[in-house]
């Protein structure tokens, strides 16, 4: 029987400026840190495949049951990606840190809602440094 997502544990990821290959490592990352709540993605949200890179990547993560036991690391990406994270504050902060955790990433911002907030974070190619 498949669980039906929590919407105030939900949180929308949208991947841009990256091919299917990068996003994939992006939500593998995502997977890691919600194994039980994060969609199969990436689903290509508008675009075509001649156009990949303009391609909006998205995916559902339901961050009502994080992996606390994480040790993996994961692939490193090929290219930077924009991504852009929406939902609760809490459950986005929830899923800015596990990409910060897994990926170098840059903030590019904060839109603050009434009910939910957008996090902009561009994740690059350079690996985080572990310590």
């Amino acid at each position: 029987m498949s669980r039906s997502p929590d919407t105030e544990h939900c949180v929308s990821v949208h991947l841009t400026d990256c091919g299917h290959e990068t996003a994939s490592v992006v939500f593998e990352a995502l997977r890691e840190a919600y194994p039980q709540g994060c969609d199969a993605g990436p689903v290509p949200a508008r675009g075509t495949a001649e156009a990949e890179h303009h391609v909006v990547w998205s995916s559902t993560v339901d961050t009502a049951t994080p992996r606390t036991d994480r040790a993996g690391v994961p692939a490193a990406l090929a290219e930077d990606v924009s991504a852009e994270i929406h939902g609760a504050a809490h459950p986005v902060r929830q899923v800015r840190d596990a990409l910060a955790a897994a990926f170098a990433t840059e903030d590019h911002g904060t839109v603050p809602g009434e009910h939910e907030v957008e996090v902009r974070l561009r994740l690059t190619a350079t690996h985080r440094p572990v310590g």
